[in-house]
């Protein structure tokens, strides 16, 4: 059974971010004009830059199998013996399936989903043969706050 992912967690940013970081580099460019100071402008160089490249950085899916070992995540095969169980995120606004989690004794790593509705609730299904389906997991503040802001 296989299920497309991408390879890491993956956020749809809100329009106010953008709006928010236009406001900084105006801000940016205003300092720099008022105060004679070319500083200010290769910060915004180096803060648009990075910002672009994170906007535009896209990994490509990739494929989830499960194999009687284990997962199979592309090339590396995470070992059923290791696992605690995993969480299937539900993205409350639009009631989506998002993410996909699984949780390990002393760490989680999280996929973003992007397969059918069908085929995910077929390869759930499948997997909690193998592995047991959780509630919810264990998050730090800081965590939550990160994935909160979508950064």
């Amino acid at each position: 059974m296989e299920l497309k992912i991408y390879p890491e967690e993956k956020f749809e940013r809100s329009p106010l971010r953008y709006i928010i970081f236009w406001i900084i580099a105006i801000t940016i460019i205003l300092l720099s004009f008022f105060t004679n100071n070319i500083y200010w402008g290769i910060v915004l160089v180096l803060l648009a830059s990075v910002y672009i490249y994170f906007h535009i950085r896209q990994k490509p899916p990739i494929t989830l199998t499960i194999t009687p070992q284990g997962l199979k995540i592309w090339k590396q095969i995470l070992w059923r013996i290791n696992f605690e169980g995993y969480v299937i995120e539900i993205e409350k606004e639009e009631m989506q399936i998002k993410n996909i989690v699984f949780v390990f004794r002393n760490k989680h790593e999280i996929y973003t989903i992007t397969d059918t509705l069908e085929n995910i609730k077929k390869f759930s299904e499948a997997l909690e043969q193998y592995i047991p389906r959780l509630g919810e997991y264990p998050q730090t503040g800081l965590e939550k706050f990160y994935r909160k802001i979508k950064l």
